[in-house]
């Protein structure tokens, strides 16, 4: 999944003034996934974040839209792990027939 496609996951929701929630479109509304954060201003350039979901991003941020940007850059970080790829090994030269 790319960063374009997690754009398309995440939504920042003004909940009033001061506060919003950032949901994940993915799950269902009655799903503990659905809702990822909460955020509330602190000042008029710093919001505060309380993390729902297990994440390891910070909990300060300027503005909701900065925190939505590192929720979606990290969703695409962590779905980035693949599988090993197997590396074909081959038994040992025989050095007495050289």
């Amino acid at each position: 999944m790319n960063r374009r496609q997690n754009a398309d996951i995440f939504l920042v929701a003004r909940i009033d003034t001061h506060n919003w929630q950032i949901l994940n479109k993915g799950y269902p509304v009655g799903d503990g996934r659905h809702l990822v954060a909460l955020i509330r201003e602190i000042h008029r350039d710093q919001v505060q974040v309380e993390w729902l979901q297990t994440m390891s991003l910070p909990t300060t941020y300027t503005t909701a839209v900065e925190v939505l940007d590192a929720v979606t850059g990290w969703a695409g970080r962590a779905s980035a792990a693949t599988r090993p790829i197997p590396i074909p090994h081959l038994p040992p030269r025989d050095r007495r027939a050289e």
